[in-house]
């Protein structure tokens, strides 16, 4: 219920911040990660409007997100990009040392 308020829209963010970065381990394929960067824009970046359709943006970034939730829950592994990702960390962190 609280998601749905719109007297809270600003916070949003601080509800699904843990869900949108849990969620990076599980995106494989373009349009993922396309739905993915979609609901970013809306939830993030795009500021905060009173003027319909506009006001409802918010509103649909955790929709979107419970979607690319439920579809992570048929994958087993990890995502290649994920793995990638962190491999390029942990040698860019033994350079360092």
């Amino acid at each position: 219920m609280t998601l749905a308020s719109p007297v809270v829209w600003e916070h949003h963010g601080i509800f699904l911040a843990l869900a949108f970065l849990l969620l990076l381990r599980r995106l494989e394929t373009p349009n993922e990660w396309i739905w993915f960067g979609f609901a970013y824009f809306l939830e993030f970046l795009l500021p905060t409007f009173d003027f319909l359709p506009w006001s409802y943006g918010r509103l649909f970034a955790p929709l979107i997100i419970l979607w690319l939730m439920w579809k992570a829950t048929k994958k087993q592994n990890v995502s290649h990009f994920f793995t990638t990702f962190n491999g390029w960390l942990n040698k860019l962190s033994e350079l360092e040392i």
